[in-house]
Order: structure tokens, then sequence, then C-alpha cells
């Protein structure tokens, strides 16, 4: 991928566009699991033993309660891009800044 082209999104326009669509599949995957997982709850039958029926509801419960989870957190994260101006150039480094420096990456703590 050639970057800062004429005519062509800038470097931190195309990032912001990638993020974006990593967290829209993500909540779109998150969703179907959730909508499958339910499909799941629905359709178990109570056995004579019922044990298995308990079960079975109780595995689809803990998969609607893990993809929810994901799905919230994929929310928080659009939410965050969102606010996000990708066209902007600010003054000093904010959120959604890119910053570009010939200094080694250090890690922040």
């Amino acid at each position: 991928m050639v970057f800062m082209q004429s005519g062509l999104p800038s470097l931190k326009q195309q990032l912001h566009t990638l993020c974006l669509e990593f967290v829209q599949r993500r909540l779109a995957g998150a969703e179907e699991a959730i909508r499958e997982a339910q499909l799941s709850a629905n359709e178990e039958t109570k056995s004579s033993a019922g044990d298995k029926y308990e079960t079975g509801r109780a595995m689809a419960q803990l998969e609607i309660e893990k993809n929810s989870l994901q799905r919230a957190e994929s929310l928080k994260l659009k939410q965050a891009l969102d606010q996000i101006e990708p066209a902007g150039k600010p003054l000093s480094v904010q959120r959604g800044s890119l910053v570009h420096t010939s200094q080694v990456a250090s890690t922040l703590q």
C-alpha cells in the first residue's frame, strides 16, 4: 500500500478507516454469535432427565454473556474512533494524533 500520494487519503485517514472496519467486523461477529446462541438456547428440548436441557441452556447463556461483553467493548472502541477527526491537523498531540518521529519508540508506563 502506498501512502501520502496526491489524491489519496492520508495515512491517518487510512488507519482510521481500517480501525473502523475492524471494529465493525468485530461488532457484527459478536451480534451474530449472540443470535446463534439465543437460537441454540431456544431449540434445546427438555430430555427426560432434564440435565441435558439445563446444561445446553447454561452453555448457550455463557456464550451470550461472553459475546455481549465483546459487543460492549466493540461499541466503546467505535465511540472512541467516532470522536477522532482523521482529516484534522491539530497543533499539539492529542487523542487521535498520528505522530511521526525519528526517535526510538518506547513503551509508556
